[in-house]
């Protein structure tokens, strides 16, 4: 019967596709993959990946096979048929490839390289077939099902706009398991969806210089090749140390380069590039070499500028290294001390300088010209680009996403001179179609962007359903790139310290953006996927939307939790039922955590969210083991003057729903015992200003708190203390009294800030936060806080407390007393 059939459809071929290439009808064929005896097992495998997906979707095998035996044939790479022809594939991008329906029995696939025949592989199954790798694992891939394939006469030749496209943790050449931060499965799953969507690094570029100079080769016999700082010889203390910079003014260090770039080379005969990146610390030599080399300016970034230093090695090095292999290239890393381009020295043939900046910023028209600029200014000195990019996913607690803006910067850095591109992406896959979107765009940023969503949607969920899950992610593009840039200018709200203007990329395990999503976009998201989940038809499109689903839960929950646990910001506990209230909710709050670690627990081993899900886990800004119970800390003022709240907190302390919030519990009622360590010098001025820097507050009677004093700012002053900090919880409280009838309204600002011995300011900035005012009274503020062990490892360090006043006349007067930080862990 099937013989019938095959002669059946040979005959139906013949009559109504003579000007076409049949490879399948009804499911069957009697047509062949054709691979050379001579190809490379890369060409051999991806031969295979379009055997496999042709069956799959067809229910056909085509067999793969040396020749055609005057069949129909698909030919992969170079093939004794296709020698013959002129294709020019050789002038091809070695990523780039063709796809050519050449007569009635051929169509050829055939790249510039064995990465363009695979490349053309994967988009023949996806331009003919309707294949997509939408996201990692078999739920991610769609492969819609044909009766028929039948491939048109014609040419497609398609190469990158951008050819390095890394987009990390994804390694489409991995040959063994990374760290352990998460099951190896997973990591695999992502370098497989990364190598289908073509995610080729083609540039190293990374932190490399203490593996090039490793001390235990050089620190012995070439002591000069480390930098000289503070006056010592810096040593690393082994070859992992990476705080360190060679000294670049050193005699010799250009030809000891050469010699292991050159020995490299000989060993890695394949490898395109070699990593001149700088290792990740600023300390620079300080000789009076080096210095003679430099701007002896400081960069935009407030860093000492060392590029011309830098790039006057640098630029030796690659020209007598390409003298040899005159096709390799350098990657380096622009950004810290290097972050603006060379005034003298320029940059040599074959390097290629990498700007880092979080692109996502320009949403900010300021940081999008400040980046252009920077990037044209490159441009006049460097023959090549590559643009490093921080599209970071699984840190952040809701869907961050921004494809509109992703597309135009990406045009816009192809129109000038960027070719490379680098991001780091840490995908969390219930953020759809963000890492999708980002590889089409980075192949060829011309494609309309919304066409590509529309692709995605259709293709994960259904023509029904597309429109809901569209409406979903675009609601949560709108907070990213305009809600969250009009809370940059809100003077005092909690967003600022979070969405800052310095630097080069987001704090991205700092959660203080959580403070600015509205209760309706939760409400209105929570809709949205459940109806998206409603109109999906087949099983598998339910599965998917039940996936981003899942990840909504912990999204929502982090939303709810983190703003909880922020209570106190706002809260305003003037009476004994306010504050059983927001005890309540506290206890509220606490429960709802446990329940979402609880959920993340349960999804730390899933295939497509484990990866993501582990990161929120560990990371103690976003695992939420307390969320809830910080705001306990705002009824300390309580404790000692009713009886009720405190047997609350007492039995919180004992009962709570975690242990975190059980320790938070018996922390505020040892506080309120006096057990904390006080760290502050005359906290309620009793001593005048001793201990405070400032310039403008005065002494005052007039109101207290406690004692007989206070202290009294007008205008836009200030008052400061340092003191010495090690790691532990801390919190700070602080009485202000707001005058009646004040001329003019301003805010009242608690800041802390870890700084090092010489007072510049270094490990984590803690948020500022706006003190409450009630006119005519006191108010009373508590904000918990927390120190770590990363912060204290700076020289010296020291936690500077500020009270700082603004938008307040020249004869608005506030005044403060009892203002402490406590020590209690």
């Amino acid at each position: 019967m099937r013989l019938v059939l095959l002669l059946a459809y040979l005959g139906i071929l013949a009559a109504a596709w003579a000007d076409d290439i049949p490879l399948v009808h009804d499911h069957l064929t009697d047509a062949v993959i054709v691979v050379s005896a001579e190809a490379s097992p890369q060409v051999r495998a991806a031969a295979g990946t379009l055997q496999t997906y042709i069956e799959k979707s067809t229910g056909a095998r085509l067999p793969v096979q040396s020749t055609s035996d005057d069949k129909v044939a698909l030919h992969v790479g170079e093939t004794d048929y296709v020698r013959k022809l002129s294709l020019a594939h050789g002038d091809l991008d070695e990523d780039g490839f063709i796809l050519k329906g050449e007569d009635a029995r051929n169509f050829i696939i055939i790249g510039g390289s064995d990465w363009g025949t695979e490349f053309g592989v994967y988009d023949f199954l996806e331009r003919f077939l309707g294949v997509r790798w939408l996201m990692p694992t078999d739920l991610g891939t769609e492969i819609p099902a044909h009766d028929s394939l039948i491939l048109p006469h014609g040419e497609v030749r398609e190469e990158p706009a951008y050819l390095s496209r890394q987009l990390s943790p994804m390694e489409i050449e991995r040959k063994e398991p990374p760290k352990p931060y998460a099951p190896w499965r997973q990591y695999q799953f992502q370098d497989t969806w990364g190598r289908f969507n073509r995610t080729r690094t083609r540039v190293e570029f990374h932190h490399n210089l203490k593996n090039l100079f490793t001390p235990s080769r050089f620190a012995a016999t070439h002591p000069e090749f480390f930098p000289m700082v503070n006056g010592r010889r810096l040593i690393p203390k082994d070859d992992k140390d990476f705080r360190w910079q060679p000294n670049f003014s050193a005699p010799g260090l250009v030809e000891a380069a050469v010699h292991e770039i050159d020995t490299y080379f000989q060993t890695h005969p394949n490898a395109s590039s070699f990593s001149l990146g700088v290792n990740d610390l600023r300390f620079f030599d300080e000789s009076a070499e080096s210095k003679a080399r430099r701007s002896g300016r400081k960069n935009y970034l407030g860093y000492e500028d060392v590029s011309d230093d830098y790039f006057q090695w640098a630029n030796a090095v690659a020209a007598r290294v390409r003298e040899k292999y005159p096709d390799k290239l350098f990657g380096t890393l622009a950004y810290s001390s290097l972050a603006e381009p060379p005034e003298k020295a320029g940059v040599g043939a074959g390097i290629v300088p990498f700007l880092t900046f979080e692109r996502l910023r320009w949403a900010d028209p300021e940081l999008r010209r400040q980046d252009q600029a920077l990037t044209q200014r490159w441009a006049q000195k460097a023959p090549q680009l590559g643009w490093y990019d921080y599209v970071y996913g699984r840190n952040y607690l809701i869907p961050r996403v921004w494809p509109h803006l992703m597309d135009d910067y990406l045009r816009w850095g192809l129109d000038h001179h960027v070719r490379y591109y680098v991001a780091e992406v840490y995908p969390n896959w219930g953020e759809g179609p963000k890492p999708w979107i980002l590889a089409k765009l980075l192949w060829n940023p011309k494609q309309s962007v919304d066409e590509l969503l529309t692709d995605w949607y259709v293709s994960a969920v259904g023509e029904k359903a597309a429109p809901k899950l569209a409406a979903y992610f675009d609601l949560w593009e709108k907070f990213w790139t305009e809600d969250l840039q009009r809370e940059f200018r809100k003077d005092g709200s909690e967003i600022p310290a979070w969405n800052r203007r310095s630097g080069q990329y987001l704090p991205f395990e700092i959660v203080t953006y959580l403070l600015a999503v509205p209760p309706e976009y939760l409400k209105e998201s929570r809709g949205l996927l459940d109806e998206a989940a409603r109109l999906a038809e087949t099983p598998t499109q339910k599965a998917r939307v039940g996936k981003i689903r899942e990840m909504w839960d912990i999204y929502e929950s982090s939303v709810i939790g983190f703003q909880a646990d922020n209570l106190w910001r706002t809260a305003d506990l003037s009476t004994k039922a306010q504050a059983l209230a927001l005890l309540e909710k506290c206890e509220r709050s606490i429960q709802d955590s446990a329940r979402r670690k609880e959920r993340l627990d349960a999804l730390k081993e899933d295939d497509l969210l484990g990866h993501s899900v582990y990161r929120i886990s560990v990371s103690e800004n976003s695992n939420g083991a307390d969320w809830g119970a910080s705001s306990l800390w705002s009824l300390l003022p309580w404790i000692g003057r009713d009886a009720e709240v405190r047997a609350r907190l007492e039995r919180l302390s004992r009962e709570g729903e975690t242990a975190e919030s059980r320790r938070i519990a018996e922390l505020v009622l040892k506080a309120a015992a006096g057990e904390g360590e006080p760290l502050l010098k005359n906290p309620s001025f009793e001593e005048g200003m001793r201990g405070w820097e400032t310039g403008s507050a005065r002494n005052s009677s007039e109101v207290f708190a406690a004692g007989e004093q206070s202290a009294m700012l007008r205008g836009n002053k200030s008052l400061i203390q340092s003191v010495p900090i090690t790691a532990g919880r801390y919190y700070a409280i602080v009485h202000v009294y707001q005058g009646e009838k004040m001329a003019s309204s301003g805010k009242a600002l608690l800041t802390l800030a870890t700084i090092n011995n010489s007072g510049k300011q270094g490990g984590r900035e803690l948020p500022a936060v706006r003190l409450p005012l009630h006119e005519g009274q006191w108010s009373t503020f508590v904000l918990p806080f927390r120190i770590d062990k990363e912060v204290v490892r700076i020289p010296g360090a020291q936690l500077r407390v500020g009270l700082e006043l603004s938008g307040f006349g020249a004869d608005d007067p506030l005044w403060f007393d009892d203002v402490q930080v406590y020590r209690v862990e």
